[in-house]
């Protein structure tokens, strides 16, 4: 029995080197080189070359290297039986709160303004944003987003939380997937952590924006086709949204071309807000290898019919 571990964008080695650390015993093979397909039992997986998959005929495990599992679903080739795990690690959930955090900071002391008049050699001191009566809304109560909007609750924000079955979480005022409208008309700041499904493709449009408090803020550090970019530069325009602060993106890296690039209340991150460590995803994908070996279920399994 091995492991493999697949990308086409990302250099497992270290990665490889962990697992070995914590067990010698287990053979990991890196992509493209497994030179036996017929002893995978476990893929670990992020951004994958199409039908990679189909050629490990023992497999046992599709472990994402990250919480979205988005990416591994387009892929109609995978095989339908072989069950697909998320990487829910607590790092994640602390790094993600610590840039979320740092985006709101920003709001909060008009970062993107003093830098603007820096640029044009300009002395004006404002005042800051009362964060303690401007609404945040965390759009995904997920694994990360639940951790997001208790963390933001525990050191005095206003924090709002939308899913589709309603969360009872310390701090949070909570609402469901029936009670959208009422939660966006109470949120200045919109933090996107949704998982990417078919529901929640383009869930970041117009019409959403016209129902925030304005003028809104939008931070999105789900996915890229969460956002409609048209729709975000028209908001902008129009002044129902004032700034975006953006993370993910429909094509990564940005295309040099993007309007986005030439905004200047659009701030732009190369997915970096939450990223995966070697050594803590190590310990899991250990776990999980030794839970299918031993005939156990995996940890942090996902519901295919939901998409998470």
């Amino acid at each position: 029995m091995s492991i493999a571990l697949i990308s086409k964008d990302r250099d497992f080695s270290k990665l490889q080197e962990c697992i070995l650390e914590l067990d010698a015993s287990i053979k990991v093979q890196k992509w493209p080189r497994v030179e036996d397909k017929t002893s995978v039992r476990m893929a670990v997986c992020w951004k994958i070359p199409p039908h990679t998959l189909q050629s490990f005929p023992n497999l046992q495990l599709i472990q994402s290297y990250g919480a979205g599992v988005s990416e591994l679903f387009m892929d109609s080739t995978i095989p339908h039986h072989v069950p697909i795990s998320r990487l829910i690690l607590p790092s994640l959930a602390h790094d993600m709160l610590s840039y979320i955090q740092w985006r709101l900071k920003q709001i909060e002391f008009r970062g993107h303004t003093y830098e603007q008049q820096q640029k044009s050699i300009k002395w004006n001191p404002l005042e800051k944003v009362d964060m303690s009566v401007t609404p945040i809304g965390i759009l995904g109560l997920g694994e990360l987003g639940a951790k997001v909007a208790t963390g933001l609750a525990e050191i005095g924000y206003k924090v709002n939380g939308w899913s589709l079955r309603k969360k009872d979480l310390p701090g949070v005022d909570c609402f469901d997937k029936m009670e959208l409208n009422e939660f966006l008309s109470r949120v200045q700041i919109l933090v996107c952590l949704l998982p990417l499904t078919p529901a929640t493709e383009g869930i970041l449009n117009l019409e959403l924006f016209k129902k925030l408090l304005q003028p809104a803020s939008i931070i999105n550090v789900g996915r890229g086709p969460h956002l409609v970019d048209e729709d975000l530069l028209y908001a902008m325009d129009i002044g129902l949204i004032s700034e975006a602060y953006l993370d993910v993106f429909s094509t990564e890296p940005l295309p040099g071309h993007h309007p986005f690039w030439n905004r200047s209340h659009i701030h732009i991150t190369p997915h970096i807000a939450s990223r995966t460590r070697a050594e803590d995803a190590a310990k899991l994908i250990v776990e999980n290898y030794k839970r299918i070996s031993s005939g156990m279920e995996a940890q942090f399994l996902v519901d295919r019919k939901v998409g998470y």
